[in-house]
């Protein structure tokens, strides 16, 4: 998950939504929800605890 990985480096760094995604070269629209799980984790950062939970939203999507 290169995304999470570089939306957490970013966040840490304080950049913003808009910010990452230009970077990522993705849109705000795609990488909002990935930023919104992120943020709730800070500072802890827990890489699997934030790809669970990316992954589980992804799947509740779906439905």
């Amino acid at each position: 998950m290169r995304i999470l990985q570089r939306q957490k480096r970013a966040r840490r760094i304080n950049k913003s939504l808009e910010q990452i995604a230009d970077e990522l070269e993705e849109s705000v629209e795609d990488i909002h929800p990935i930023y919104d799980i992120v943020k709730k984790h800070a500072p802890e950062y827990d890489a699997d605890t934030i790809t669970t939970e990316v992954l589980e939203a992804r799947e509740n999507e779906k439905v």
